[in-house]
């Protein structure tokens, strides 16, 4: 029989994570809204009921997951992995390590991918692991079963992986973000340039503008970023003053 597994969060990161571990596990979801459209083969449960499975994958807000942690700690049992997804790992995994029983199992991890690129499958994405709190044996099993599925795994320190997110998905996101409200969504005939441009825009459309400000507010390495952005446009705007008033 699968061994069961409970998904705390089901949004659309929640609804993929149950699409594709249905296959290997008996998939238990919950959230604090009610869920009256669950997939097909996945079962709907409590937050509490949640908390008595034996892996929990926490699939939920940044903000929110303080208080998901309060909920689950006084109810998971001894031997327990549980599991993140957050898009920053440093304050999470420390409220984590904070929370849980240190007979718990920790894992921090983060699909560097979502469901709008996912909808053709898996196979070629890449999945961020941060080992807390989970021994070797059990940290290889969980490595082959994402790399059997196609899924390239990087393991990384928290710290490092704040930094690469801050100068990659928070950066395209903020551009992108800004780009909404100038480019149209259909760019029709265009140059390869701007059509890489069109998916960094369509990418910030489909997320929601909660992960963009928790990624700004919990990862240390994004504060400076948005002044150091204004100041390269403002050199930039300058050098095309410049270069309009020597056009004779």
């Amino acid at each position: 029989m699968k061994p069961k597994l409970a998904i705390i969060g089901y949004g659309r990161l929640g609804r993929l994570a149950a699409h594709h571990l249905k296959k290997y596990f008996r998939v238990f979801v919950a959230d604090r809204k009610l869920i009256t459209d669950p997939e097909k083969g996945v079962r709907v449960t409590s937050v509490a009921a949640a908390a008595q499975k034996p892996i929990i994958v926490l699939s939920v807000p940044i903000r929110a997951l303080r208080g998901v942690l309060e909920i689950i700690a006084p109810l998971v049992k001894p031997g327990t992995l549980v599991c993140d997804t957050c898009a920053a790992k440093q304050l999470p995994l420390q409220w984590m390590k904070r929370s849980l029983p240190r007979s718990v199992s920790i894992l921090g991890t983060h699909p560097l991918f979502g469901p709008s690129s996912a909808k053709g499958g898996v196979a070629g994405k890449t999945v961020v692991v941060c080992p807390v709190r989970i021994g070797v044996g059990p940290l290889r099993s969980i490595i082959a079963q994402f790399e059997r599925n196609g899924i390239t795994v990087k393991v990384m320190r928290p710290s490092t992986h704040d930094r690469l997110i801050a100068r990659s998905l928070f950066i395209a996101q903020y551009i992108g973000r800004a780009l909404v409200r100038i480019l149209p969504e259909d760019l029709g005939t265009a140059t390869d340039n701007s059509k890489l441009l069109a998916k960094i825009v369509a990418s910030a459309r489909h997320d929601s503008l909660e992960l963009f400000e928790d990624i700004y507010i919990y990862n240390r390495y994004t504060s400076s970023l948005p002044a150091a952005l204004r100041r390269e446009f403002t050199r930039l705007s300058r050098v095309l003053t410049r270069s309009r008033r020597k056009t004779p």
